[in-house]
C-alpha cells in the first residue's frame, strides 16, 4: 500500500487497510508525513494501538529518493546502513486472530 505524503493520505490508507486487510496485525510505516493520519484513521475505525495492531516506523530518506529521480542515468547507490530496533509505544505482541476467536 502506498499513499499521499500527508495526514489526509494516511487516513485514507487506514480506511483502505480496514476495508481490505482487517486481520492485519502489524504495519511497516515508511512515510512520516502520513503516519499521524494513519494512526488517527485506525483509531477512528476502533483499532487499539498496539493491542490490535502494531506500527513499526522505518526511516527513509526523501533526499535519496529525489537524487534517484533526478539522476536516472546513474547507477543506484548501494550502501549498508546498520540500524537497531527501538521498540516504542506502538509495538506489542500480535493479537490472536485464529478462526473462532
Amino acid at each position: 500500500m502506498s499513499g499521499l505524503h500527508s495526514s489526509a493520505g494516511g487516513r485514507e490508507l487506514a480506511r483502505e487497510l480496514v476495508a481490505k486487510h482487517a486481520r492485519t496485525t502489524c504495519v511497516l510505516m515508511m512515510n512520516e508525513h502520513a503516519g499521524p493520519g494513519f494512526v488517527a484513521g485506525l483509531q477512528q475505525a476502533g483499532y487499539r494501538i498496539p493491542q490490535d495492531i502494531s506500527i513499526l516506523a522505518l526511516a527513509s530518506s526523501l533526499d535519496t529518493t529525489i537524487d534517484q529521480l533526478e539522476k536516472k542515468d546513474q547507477p543506484l547507490p548501494q550502501a549498508f546502513i546498520g540500524c537497531s530496533c527501538s521498540p516504542g509505544a506502538t509495538l506489542s505482541k500480535a493479537p490472536d486472530r485464529t478462526v473462532g476467536n
